[in-house]
């Protein structure tokens, strides 16, 4: 959620790639929120994802979480399992309330990358 990183951030949006993390740790410096999620979890729940792109939110497929889903911002870090239920929604938009714009390098809300 924070450290050594790319001198490029990438553009938000939702990838059904993955993306160097160093990348994205530069998007969270600039105060975006990073949800990544297995593969493996169903394509219904990747549409819901789909919904949070947007401003300073940017979504992605990482192979590597040990979770199904897990939210980043600079230094934060939330992560959980599906286990057979429907979508944390709620949960994921507290997080984006908390630490949204929350890091060091603040960018003006319309220069999203």
């Amino acid at each position: 959620t924070s450290g050594w990183h790319y001198a490029s951030p990438s553009r938000t949006g939702f990838y059904e790639k993955e993306l160097p993390d160093e990348m994205l740790i530069h998007n969270l410096e600039h105060g975006h929120i990073w949800i990544s999620f297995k593969p493996t979890i169903p394509n219904e729940v990747k549409e819901q994802l789909r919904k949070f792109v947007g401003g300073r939110v940017i979504v992605t497929m990482r192979p590597l979480n040990d979770t199904d889903i897990a939210l980043a911002s600079w230094t934060k870090l939330d992560k959980f399992n599906l286990e057979q239920k429907p979508l944390d929604e709620e949960r994921i938009k507290n997080f984006i309330k908390r630490y949204e714009n929350k890091a060091p390098e603040k960018v003006p809300p319309d220069m999203h990358f």
